[in-house]
């Protein structure tokens, strides 16, 4: 429930501190609240604009985006969610796609995103690097023994050296050859992931089997070797990066440009000196024994060791009686590949980081390859199954993971990348299986693809993997990599700072609604009375995070609950909001009056003397024949003595003990009070007694009414000066309670919103309010009482600026009990 004004220190608070649940106890101004409020995206948009010229519109943020998406028509990204790999766009309709290619496409350069380009260009020092990588690669320019160096994040480097000074290199694109002699030339190329250092013969060698040696030079890194590669690790044994299978090859190549024969390396690894945290190695490489020398062995041959960065590799291919590792490859393979003297069926294996899509509602989902070569450009079904298990890429045919056996795999038929069919991009849908990893049926390990009949090369596929390299005529820019798009819709956020504001027979609920995905957002309520539904229903739309507005059909006098869902118009949100009770009763309210034989509210009674106030009649009561109690705070002031005031019925019996007692301890000018209900005689009225034998200043509130014969108390509807009462400032106010009787013994906690620089104490056993000053704002009394307006006692104490009442197991047979907070605003003295 909401303050309507905005400090304690008003006169509508001691109304509306206490005016709440409880029938007929109802105010224009919210009953109950939920103070969890979502931070709430800007809503400053821009004009819809491509601000970088790659022909999609764009905004800087998601709500803009979503803004933009739905004035235009055609989708727009949401420049926030840009990443090095992924592209987020907002949806006309409402929904939003995410592409992702895995690996960077992009990076970020002096605050700018520029695409990844991997053509070489010269540096100030000499040097070669690529125009724009994510990976920090160095190309000597010559005259030095250094051919390239890899820097990886936190500084460290491995270099590959040459045992003579380089000369300088010719470059083309991405490779830079440095010329040897006649017979042989060292190349280096960019790939996607590092570099690549190849020794090229370009003639058979005068020895049989000769040795190859390359130098490596390790600065803070470890460098050893590892499944016929190297491995590089930092001094805490992170694996930072390495190469794959060390392989050499010949000319000879198969239709689609690849090797037809591939052969391990023979490698040994030796350390020549060490100094800080610099280790130079030689590594040297050998050829299987006969195969330099083989008439078969076509000429130039290739002797290939990579260098690439481990944590960026997420894809690799295997087959039978393959033993070499192809993480660091350019390409996948997929089926038998025609020509190979390797008959097996290879199969692939890709993953994606999907973390940003969990619990998201999945409407497709695609994942592309760009397809460079096929056996035929007829269709072939080629299978996609989720793997069941975590893996890496380093991985070959007798270790590779298994598939998950479900109805979520999919395939394609489509074909291209031969004569008549050219490159392009293969697409397959994997809706289910990304529907599945979004609500976490089973975990993402990503993908495996297989032909369909593993035993025909008119099955064969090659894709682009997530390396390019430069030296290749196809799979050599970052934009041709395997890449995932899903369009989804995001479940909107639970609803919050639910609130029902209550007007005689007409509510107003709210809430605030907000999506993740900054579109407009409106609110569901369910009202109930009991288990029935008596309203479900919307709110206008408006824009994420604001307050949702409904008013509810005029309601019949009960207790009700209400609840709230965010609603996208697609979705709703999983979790409905807390549970909001309200209660709607006849007659509306005003601000607490004061009601005494004088204009001012207050009278002085003499020692020993007594005063009679008509409570009916007067400040919108009714008659004596309707109302039979009344609730009632009684402020005691300007005492000299020890003493004590009570109130009773003015037809009955003189009290013998006090209702509110006061002594010298306490301060007179402060004063002190309670709150009770009280009988009413025949006429309607009270008499106040002084016990004391000294003079003593009352100050007698009416706060409601009990008619005859009910427990429940009503309200006077009565005019102020102030006029009606204000728009709630959203801030909360305690509200009461109903308590059953299963909920005993217990206590309830009442929530005080103090402004700022108050505090709350417990002085006297009272809850007080102090303002910044440690003056005395006003007192909160908590009343409580049965179905029948017996009042029950429990004890009260604070938890931070909360309220709590504890209830023992009350000995009463009529159930609900009452709680009530009353707070008596000392401003009304």
């Amino acid at each position: 429930m909401a303050i309507d004004r905005p400090s304690l220190r008003t006169r509508a608070l001691s109304l509306v501190a206490f005016v709440s649940l409880i029938a007929a106890l109802t105010s224009a101004s919210p009953v109950f609240a939920d103070e969890s409020v979502p931070d709430a995206t800007s809503s400053v948009v821009a004009e819809p604009a491509d601000s970088d010229g790659d022909g999609v519109l764009d905004a800087p943020n998601t709500v803009a985006a979503a803004s933009d998406a739905q004035s235009a028509g055609e989708p727009v990204e949401d420049l926030s969610q840009r990443t090095e790999s992924a592209t987020v766009v907002a949806n006309p309709d409402g929904t939003w796609t995410s592409k992702d290619f895995g690996d960077p496409v992009r990076i970020k350069r002096d605050g700018e995103w520029v695409d990844v380009d991997y053509t070489l260009e010269k540096q100030s020092d000499g040097s070669w690097a690529p125009k724009a990588s994510p990976v920090d690669v160095s190309i000597d320019g010559g005259s030095t023994k250094e051919a390239a160096r890899v820097t990886f994040d936190d500084g460290e480097s491995l270099a590959v050296t040459w045992p003579t000074d380089l000369p300088e290199p010719t470059i083309d694109g991405g490779v830079a050859t440095y010329k040897l002699s006649d017979a042989s030339d060292l190349i280096v190329a960019v790939t996607g992931n590092g570099v690549n250092a190849r020794i090229r013969l370009n003639e058979q060698p005068a020895e049989d089997d000769p040795v190859f040696t390359l130098g490596l030079r390790a600065d803070g890194v470890d460098v050893t070797e590892s499944g016929g590669g190297l491995k590089i690790q930092d001094e805490s044994g992170k694996t930072l990066g390495g190469t794959s299978t060390l392989v050499a090859w010949d000319a000879r190549t198969d239709d689609a440009g690849s090797p037809v024969e591939v052969v391990p390396l023979e490698a040994s690894l030796d350390e020549v000196s060490q100094s800080g945290d610099v280790t130079k190695q030689e590594l040297e490489l050998s050829t299987p024994a006969g195969f330099l020398s083989d008439p078969a062995t076509q000429y130039p041959v290739v002797i290939d060791p990579d260098i690439s960065s481990l944590t960026r590799l997420r894809d690799t291919w295997v087959r039978m009686d393959d033993t070499t590792s192809r993480g660091a490859d350019y390409n996948l393979f997929v089926g038998k590949i025609n020509g190979a003297s390797n008959a097996n069926a290879a199969q692939s294996y890709i993953q994606f980081d999907n973390t940003a899509i969990a619990g998201k509602d999945i409407i497709s989902a695609e994942l592309g390859l760009y397809q460079y070569w096929a056996y035929t450009c007829s269709d072939k079904r080629m299978n996609a199954y989720p793997i069941a298990a975590a893996w890496n890429t380093g991985f070959t045919y007798p270790d590779r993971p298994s598939v998950l056996a479900v109805g979520d795999s999919t395939y394609v038929n489509a074909n291209r990348g031969t004569t008549g069919c050219a490159d392009g991009w293969t697409t397959l849908n994997i809706t289910n299986m990304t529907e599945a990893w979004a609500g976490g049926e089973y975990t993402n390990n990503g993908i495996r693809l297989t032909a369909d009949d593993p035993n025909l090369s008119s099955y064969e596929r090659r894709f682009c993997s997530s390396n390019p390299d430069t030296s290749t005529s196809v799979c050599n820019t970052a934009t041709r990599r395997p890449n995932m798009s899903v369009t989804y819709n995001s479940y909107p956020n639970t609803a919050s700072a639910l609130s029902a504001t209550v007007d005689g027979a007409q509510v107003t609920v709210r809430a605030n609604a907000s999506d993740p995905d900054g579109g407009d957002v409106r609110a569901r309520f369910v009202v109930k009375n009991g288990a029935t539904t008596i309203f479900d229903g919307l709110s206008e739309y408006l824009a994420s995070g604001q307050q949702a507005i409904k008013e509810l059909p005029d309601l019949t006098n009960g207790t009700y609950t209400v609840q709230a869902w965010a609603n996208d118009g697609s979705l709703s949100s999983k979790i409905a909001s807390t549970v909001g009770t309200f209660t709607v009763a006849s007659g509306a309210p005003g601000p607490f009056t004061l009601v005494s034989s004088t204009q001012a509210g207050t009278f002085t009674l003499g020692g020993g003397s007594e005063e009679t106030v008509q409570i009916t009649g007067l400040a919108g009561i009714p008659s004596a024949a309707t109302a039979g109690r009344a609730l009632l705070t009684m402020r005691a002031t300007n005492w000299s003595a020890s003493g004590g005031v009570s109130v009773y019925d003015t037809e009955g019996e003189e009290p013998g003990n006090a209702d509110l007692g006061f002594n010298t301890s306490m301060n007179p000018g402060t004063g002190t009070s309670t709150a009770s209900i009280f009988d009413l005689s025949s006429e309607g009225k009270v008499t106040v007694l002084n016990h004391g034998s000294d003079p003593v200043t009352v100050q007698l509130s009416v706060q409601g009414w009990f008619p005859l014969g009910a427990a429940r108390p009503q309200l006077r509807d009565v005019p102020t000066d102030e006029g009606p009462p204000e728009e709630s400032d959203g801030r909360l106010t305690p509200a009461a309670r109903l308590i059953q009787q299963n909920q005993l013994p217990g206590s309830v906690d009442f929530p005080i919103p103090l402004e700022t620089g108050q505090t709350m104490v417990m002085a006297g056993g009272i809850p007080t309010v102090k303002d910044s000053g440690g003056a005395t704002v006003g007192l909160f009394h908590l009343v409580i009482f049965d179905d029948t307006g017996a009042e029950v006692a429990g004890s009260v104490s604070l938890s931070g600026t909360s309220i709590i009442v504890s209830i023992p197991s009350a000995s009463t047979s009529s159930w609900p009990l009452h709680v009530l907070p009353v707070f008596d605003d000392e401003s009304q003295e």
